[in-house]
């Protein structure tokens, strides 16, 4: 295959929700001009969080093989299994296709990309986005860079204020307008190999804006910023050679916050797999319900965000396990933990004697637990709706294997779209969605993406199955004439069946 040069532009969030029935209204017309003449499809990150999904996307390893579930640190076999400990892009730097593509001589630049941060050497650049420390001058590679690209951002992005639309607007006003201009100044400095930018304005809007209580409009300025990407994606595509590659993607979707709560915890003790500790089980839900209420108005607040950002990562898990409830949880009496997973997932994990530090089950009776949790789990249902609630459930070999493995959940279950899984106690199983209280508004992921090809012999066409996010790795490595390694699980899309295009305006929606 010849060499070609290969430019990557990833829309942090960006998803068929809202994309779709914009482009068949027309009004997305630089996605629409790659599509028409290129090879689409949809993408599906197995593990929707987009620090998982990057690290995925970058390294072409599934979760299971590179570890990184979330921005903190993750591991099952801990309650709760979410720590304050960051992680960050020494974990898994040398496994990255701009690492792969560096020592096999390519040229490679990284604008804006999501967890990147530690930047490493590379044959290029590196300017890492969220999470990152100082989303205003992010640490560079070479570092000399930071003095030349800074500011990259208005504030970090927990520090907008969500009822704050001016501000808000301003936030994602300068973040486009600045990728464009610092990307392309790097772009026109060198013949690349590999140039990634990254718009990260999709998922903030979504964020930021979905059913916001202020705005009736929403989904209009939602659908605005999505217009404004497009045309900032066509203002820098103006600068790159004409015979390079182009894949338009995204890490994983964007939608509303599903409108029903699944409460893991509470369903557990019903079934008598989980107990309270005696002050929670004398004052009920009360005493825990207002423990809730003041640790979401807290992390509300613009103020505490910058102040956990400053606080010792041991006092911030104290903090957070108290707000969720977790130290009313009697470890000693429980069979069955819950764990704390990305929506539309929900995790389960058997308190095993010799595994968990307070471990209680016997090992001889792990599967048969096991097996049990999957049987009661699909058969589930909302006692409101009379509706399953999950769509599928899974023991954990039968969806995950690498040497990470033994971090995830036990038992997986994927609910219906509807729910979300809340682990805090309540009187229901299931309820109304408050939300998390970490998101300002109803902004959610989905699992589903979009990714699009572009290029010298790539065909006008649609991919007949769906495409994972590892599948991005080896497909960049390949069009950059470099070895894929072995361990990677991700298919070349353009050794892909395919199907013709669709027609022009058959599934416009306006």
């Amino acid at each position: 295959m010849t060499r070609r040069r290969v430019v990557v532009i990833g829309l942090h969030g960006g998803g068929p929700h809202y994309t779709e029935p914009l482009a068949a209204c027309g009004r997305l017309p630089v996605w629409s001009r790659l599509a028409a003449s290129g090879l689409t499809a949809r993408t599906e990150s197995t593990w929707p969080v987009a620090a998982g999904a990057w690290v995925t996307l970058l390294t072409g390893l599934d979760v299971a093989q590179h570890g990184v579930v979330d921005t903190c640190e993750f591991d099952a076999r801990r309650f709760p299994s979410l720590s304050a400990a960051r992680v960050d892009a020494r974990a898994y730097a040398a496994e990255t296709l701009l690492s792969i593509a560096s020592s096999a001589g390519r040229s490679v630049a990284a604008v804006s990309v999501p967890m990147t941060s530690l930047p490493w050497p590379v044959n290029g650049v590196v300017i890492p986005s969220v999470p990152v420390a100082d989303e205003v001058r992010p640490p560079t590679f070479p570092p000399e860079l930071v003095e030349r690209v800074a500011p990259m951002s208005l504030c970090r992005c927990d520090e907008v204020d969500p009822r704050d639309v001016a501000r808000c607007r301003r936030y994602l006003d300068f973040d486009l307008e600045r990728v464009v201009e610092v990307g392309t100044t790097l772009y026109l400095e060198r013949d690349w190999d590999l140039f990634l930018v990254v718009f990260k304005v999709p998922d903030i809007a979504n964020h930021l804006f979905c059913e916001h209580p202020s705005l009736p409009g929403w989904r209009a300025l939602i659908d605005e910023y999505l217009e404004r990407t497009d045309a900032a994606m066509g203002r820098f595509l103006e600068t790159i050679h004409p015979e390079s590659t182009v894949l338009v993607l995204s890490d994983h979707g964007s939608g509303p916050m599903p409108p029903r709560t699944f409460r893991p915890t509470t369903w557990l003790e019903r079934e008598g797999l989980l107990a309270r500790k005696g002050p929670a089980i004398a004052r009920g839900t009360v005493l825990l319900g207002g423990i809730e209420r003041a640790y979401r108005a807290l992390i509300a607040s613009s103020r505490a965000q910058r102040l956990k950002s400053r606080l010792p990562e041991a006092l911030v898990g104290r903090v957070r396990a108290l707000g969720h409830q977790w130290p009313f949880v009697d470890l000693a009496r429980t069979s069955v933990l819950p764990v704390d997973v990305f929506y539309p997932l929900a995790g389960f994990q058997v308190n095993l004697a010799g595994r968990e530090a307070q471990g209680v089950v016997p090992r001889a009776e792990l599967e048969p637990l096991r097996r049990t949790l999957v049987e009661r789990l699909r058969a589930l249902h909302d006692p409101v709706t009379g509706d399953p609630i999950c769509r599928g459930v899974h023991l954990r070999e039968e969806l995950f294997d690498g040497p990470h493995a033994a971090r995830l959940p036990d038992v997986v279950a994927e609910l219906d779209a509807r729910y979300e899984a809340d682990l805090h106690f309540g009187d229901a199983i299931v309820s109304p969605n408050r939300g998390k209280a970490a998101y300002p508004h109803r902004g959610y992921h989905a699992r589903d993406g979009l990714l699009l090809m572009n290029g010298p012999d790539v065909p006008a066409a649609r991919v007949a199955t769906t495409v994972q996010v590892r599948d991005v790795m080896p497909t960049i490595l390949r069009l950059l004439d470099v070895a894929v390694p072995a361990d990677r699980r991700g298919r070349c899309l353009l050794d892909l069946p395919t199907w013709p295009p669709r027609s022009a305006g058959t599934e416009r929606t306006c």
